[in-house]
């Protein structure tokens, strides 16, 4: 009788029922979609960023000599003439700049082995554009580390073409082929280029992410020396073994070092990783919040059924049955049925509530 009572209130339940399952389905689709959709994302930004070699860490270097490369007499010279910064240095002596940062790399690659490090220039200018003010980050086309990957297009060849990256160019509706000025100087877009150390434009001291006013540029590297700008350095580095980068260093050995940032760690390049994280968190926890629901739901149906049964719960429960006789029972009554398994799980939650 207990068996045929909850059968025929758990029919009058089909609706709430079939609500159950919607609601199972449903979380299960929710993690599978997002799960995938991230995948979908996260496979082919993994491979852009290691075909184009993302730096592993980059080193935040001095913008002046340090005392003991002041001791080399063409430094001493230049630094005698009134040029004190490494840009200035540049402008001055070219061929110096460069044994300069060779003896850093150098240096570094001494103190912290299995790493290989590579120069990193870049400019950083500011311009109107359609009556609201813009900030360029101008970055010199890079040999091993950090080289640059263009979506469309082709790479600027001469001093009167530029590279701009796409969703810049779509939100001011710029495309290939048209006119842009840069520093006073009119170029042609050719393509439209990605830089695997900038997923994110965050390049000076504003926190202002907005994509349509921070374009990403690459010119030819006649055109990128010619442009009157802001230069800066850093050192981009890949560790050879593949392990994480030990950010601790020598100060008194690597003096000219402010320093040394992991890429997961970096705003700039380490957002994206934290960003697809937080996308598979949320599809989980979101998928488990839907199917607590459905266990709340029927929990409050179990529930509601023992209450209405209590009386023929607790003959049986007076005849001497038991969780595991009631058990028997209903899998006897109702073989191999899906009905068979709701049955008893209410009956065994009775008598065991009744004890």
């Amino acid at each position: 009788m207990l068996q045929k009572n909850v059968m025929r209130d758990s029919r009058k339940k089909w609706m709430q029922l079939a609500a159950i399952g919607i609601i199972i389905i449903l979380s299960s689709l929710t993690y599978s979609m997002m799960f995938y959709g991230i995948s979908g994302i996260e496979e082919p930004t993994e491979s852009y960023l290691e075909d184009y070699n993302q730096e592993d860490f980059s080193v935040e270097m001095l913008n002046t000599v340090t005392e003991q490369e002041a001791q080399d007499p063409e430094i001493a010279n230049v630094l005698s003439e009134g040029s004190f910064s490494l840009s200035d240095i540049k402008k001055t002596d070219t061929e110096l700049f460069m044994r300069l940062m060779d003896n850093r790399i150098k240096a570094f690659e001494q103190q912290i082995p299995e790493t290989n490090l590579e120069l990193r220039q870049y400019k950083v200018a500011y311009f109107d554009w359609n009556g609201n003010s813009h900030t360029a980050l101008i970055a010199k086309d890079a040999e091993q580390i950090n080289r640059s990957f263009i979506e469309q297009g082709r790479k600027p060849s001469n001093i009167s073409e530029l590279a701009l990256n796409k969703i810049y160019a779509e939100k001011n509706n710029i495309e290939i082929g048209n006119s842009f000025v840069l520093g006073g100087e009119e170029y042609t877009v050719t393509g439209f280029v990605l830089f695997p150390d900038y997923t994110l434009p965050v390049f000076d001291d504003s926190f202002n992410f907005d994509a349509a006013l921070k374009p990403l540029v690459l010119l030819s590297d006649s055109a990128y020396e010619q442009l009157n700008a802001q230069e800066r350095f850093r050192l981009a580095g890949s560790t050879l073994d593949g392990s994480a980068i030990d950010t601790a260093f020598d100060k008194e050995q690597l003096p000219f070092i402010n320093q040394i940032l992991a890429t997961e760690n970096t705003t700039r390049s380490g957002a994206i990783y934290r960003k697809l994280d937080e996308g598979k968190t949320m599809s989980l926890g979101l998928s488990i919040f839907i199917a607590a629901i459905a266990v709340i739901i029927v929990s409050i149906m179990i529930f509601n059924l023992l209450h209405a049964e209590r009386s023929q719960i607790g003959i049986l429960k007076a005849l001497g049955y038991t969780g595991r006789k009631s058990l028997f029972l209903t899998s006897s009554q109702y073989p191999g049925s899906l009905s068979s398994c709701w049955l008893s799980a209410i009956c065994w939650a009775g008598l065991l509530l009744n004890r």
